[in-house]
């Protein structure tokens, strides 16, 4: 399989190809110019243009043209509040905000799928502390809402990790969860377990079916677990004394459903910065631009330690090989008030696309000049993610 970012260029060189012209559009204008246009234009204009005529609606739905307009405007999703001004009933949901600020969609809530909510994320994981309510999931294209059950086994855990996936060869989309127990701190085996659930018209759709425990105990927040190109990945957990590897991945294949049995080694520890008494390390896993990406924060434990925050961005170039490469490195400057936000993407420019949860706030960092530009303030959201289907075409493969 061709590594994540050949795949891109060959994408990126497919839509920048002249299109054929197929069709008329009554002498107005050629083809290829009436897609420049469509172009420029965001996502809920091009649903409402689709009425205009026959070939404008075959234009905008043709997954090339889906393709590029979501390389020229990246959507951005994340759970709202919108407020106690509207009704009781509506007040929560899903919202799709496009960089320019314009919102393409608004997908309301009911109350009780809310209840259910509390836990609902609109990213590729969900963490959960209260299995009893384990959240649901959104199809953006219909606007339906599918509730998760809960966990139902004996014993009760004390964390759990959702990571949704879907599988390339299928098209079917699969839901991995791991479940942590407090016989885990006590020293027990198993103190993880694992299960998985198929989400479609067919196969095991709606039951939780239970798999192999991890080969290692794994991090189970909704920042070291995350799923590219089938596949779940998970950093070890450092709490547990026998997790020797510090950086290493385990990994769960969402097709055979199995854990692989090596663990993936993490970026070269030689190049790591090193902690001391005086400084920190995280390191939380990632999916930019296609690929796997482990991101290293340092922080300073001063006072104003954020003044002093950095980021690596370190990139899975070669999977066989397990070789990782730094693409990218964020200097915090004083300037930056609330330090380095969590990366979204890395946009077609090179700059890096960060959102701030603390502050609200979503923004673009340029390594060349080492600013942050703010884009727009996203009040009462979280879960905020890229989305990385098209709102053009449900059906857009990747």
């Amino acid at each position: 399989m061709e590594p994540a970012l050949v795949r891109k260029a060959k994408r990126r060189r497919e839509l920048h190809a002249p299109l054929p012209l197929a069709g008329t559009n009554d002498g107005l204008l050629p083809t290829d110019i009436l897609h420049e246009v469509l172009l420029r234009l965001p996502a809920n204009v091009l649903c409402r243009l689709r009425l205009v005529c026959r070939q404008w609606r075959s234009l905008t739905s043709d997954p090339i043209f889906a393709r590029a307009h979501l390389l020229r405007h990246p959507v951005i999703v994340g759970c709202r509040n919108f407020g106690a001004n509207v009704d009781r009933d509506a007040r929560r949901g899903v919202q799709f905000v496009d960089l320019s600020g314009n919102v393409v969609k608004r997908i309301r809530m009911r109350r009780y799928e809310w209840d259910y909510g509390h836990n609902l994320s609109v990213k590729p994981s969900l963490q959960s502390a209260l299995t009893t309510k384990s959240g649901c999931l959104l199809n953006p294209s219909t606007g339906a809402f599918i509730v998760l059950p809960g966990y139902t086994a004996e014993g009760q855990p004390i964390m759990s990790l959702s990571l949704l996936g879907r599988i390339s060869s299928t098209g079917e989309y699969k839901v991995l969860r791991i479940h942590r127990f407090h016989r885990y701190i006590m020293g027990s085996e198993p103190g993880q377990t694992c299960e998985v659930m198929t989400v479609g018209d067919s196969g095991d759709d709606g039951r939780w079916m239970a798999r192999a425990s991890p080969p290692v105990n794994v991090a189970v927040t909704s920042l070291h677990g995350v799923v590219v190109n089938g596949v779940a990945y998970f950093l070890l957990d450092v709490c547990d004394p026998t997790n020797i590897k510090w950086g290493d991945i385990a990994s769960f294949d969402l097709d055979t459903e199995e854990w692989r049995s090596d663990t993936l080694q993490g970026p070269p520890k030689c190049l790591l910065p090193i902690a001391d008494e005086e400084t920190r390390i995280c390191l939380h896993l990632a999916k930019l631009n296609g690929c796997l990406v482990t991101i290293c924060r340092y922080n300073s434990r001063g006072l104003h330690y954020k003044d002093y925050d950095s980021m690596d961005l370190w990139f899975l170039v070669g999977m066989d090989k397990g070789l990782w490469t730094k693409m990218y490195s964020l200097q915090c400057t004083p300037e930056l008030e609330h330090g380095l936000c969590s990366p979204l993407e890395v946009l077609n420019d090179g700059r890096i696309l960060l959102w701030g949860s603390s502050i609200q706030c979503l923004g673009v960092y340029d390594k060349k000049t080492n600013i942050l530009t703010d884009l727009m303030t996203l009040r009462n959201f979280s879960g905020v993610c890229l989305y990385e289907g098209s709102l053009l075409c449900p059906n857009l493969q990747d």
